[in-house]
């Protein structure tokens, strides 16, 4: 697999750069670009993060925010000022979010790369920290100042070749999401936790995420996900000490806090959970396409899905705690 970083990278620059510019008539500058280096990158307040999928490549893009950034941009956006970021002003990201990669897709379409980008999510939080996972090293990462402070862009890529599947044939149908495909996502989650940590979780009810603050979580991991007929987002989130407890089965370690030499480990289950019912349901013709996973880490945090309908958590019970797995879908937009 090739590495895209400096092909792609260049239109998401441009679209943050022009949306500031632009919608919030902000003057910017490129401050850093180059490879993924945690000290030039302080911890954020709010971030967006989407996920890329196509026939040639994978990918994933997070734009986050410390709160003196976002609240300028926003008095600017919106003509009004907040001392907070209050839920409002998340919309708000979502929005500037949408923006930035929808101009960026449509230069890139226009140059011959036809992808799909997966739902926009936002995430929120105290000590907010994201990262790409770590298994993808070529990540980079873009410091782009404003008079009013930095925002940062982070965004890892690989070329694929996509493999000829029967069951993407144009004359089949594309099934339906229904509850199928969640208990699909169940099963994954309790057999990769089973085999991968020799436990054995509960699921519990499960209950749409309408305010993007039903739950709150520490850490976390969350991929874009394409099926033909819809694009969405996936994820899995947990509590501390639920982190923590399933690292000490999975690693034969016990450690205290959550720190970066572990932080991947969010990811990685993700990554696995995935592909274990992304197998079954391409069984059934959906054809799932994954971007690249990112990590989430944080005190209080949430997240919010500008989708049109409100994502579904799933929550489980394992390792002495809690953890959520939330999907968030909608129709497909070309």
């Amino acid at each position: 697999m090739g590495k895209i970083n400096t092909a792609f990278l260049g239109p998401f620059i441009g679209a943050a750069m022009k949306t500031v510019r632009d919608m919030c008539g902000m003057e910017c500058e490129l401050e850093y670009q180059g490879p993924r280096d945690k000290t030039t990158k302080k911890p954020v307040d709010i971030a967006g993060t989407i996920g890329l999928t196509g026939k040639e490549f994978r990918g994933a893009m997070i734009v986050s925010f410390p709160k003196a950034t976002f609240l300028s941009l926003m008095a600017r956006l919106l003509k009004e000022r907040h001392r907070e970021i209050t839920p409002e002003l998340e919309d708000g990201a979502a929005e500037l979010t949408n923006i930035i990669f929808g101009l960026a897709k449509t230069h890139l379409n226009q140059a011959g790369h036809s992808f799909s980008m997966a739902i926009p999510s936002v995430l929120r939080g105290d000590e907010l920290e994201t990262n790409i996972s770590a298994s993808f090293t070529d990540g980079q990462t873009v410091i782009i100042s404003t008079f009013s402070g930095p925002f940062y862009i982070e965004f890892a890529g690989e070329e694929i070749k996509e493999v000829a599947n029967e069951s993407s044939d144009e004359n089949k149908a594309i099934p339906k999401l229904d509850a199928n495909v969640l208990m699909s996502f169940v099963d994954g989650v309790k057999k990769t936790m089973k085999v991968q940590a020799q436990e054995d979780v509960v699921p519990g009810s499960p209950f749409f995420n309408k305010s993007g603050n039903e739950y709150q979580f520490e850490v976390g991991g969350q991929m874009g996900m394409n099926g033909g007929s819809f694009d969405g987002t996936f994820g899995i989130f947990f509590e501390k000490q639920t982190f923590l407890g399933m690292v000490a089965k999975l690693l034969g370690e016990t450690p205290q806090e959550i720190h970066a030499g572990i932080e991947d480990a969010a990811s990685e289950i993700v990554n696995i959970v995935f592909g274990t019912s992304k197998t079954v349901l391409n069984q059934q013709g959906f054809n799932l396409r994954t971007a690249i996973p990112t990590i989430v880490r944080g005190k209080n945090v949430h997240s919010i899905h500008p989708a049109k309908r409100s994502p579904i958590v799933l929550p489980f019970q394992g390792f002495g705690g809690k953890f959520w797995v939330e999907f968030a879908f909608q129709p497909t937009q070309n």
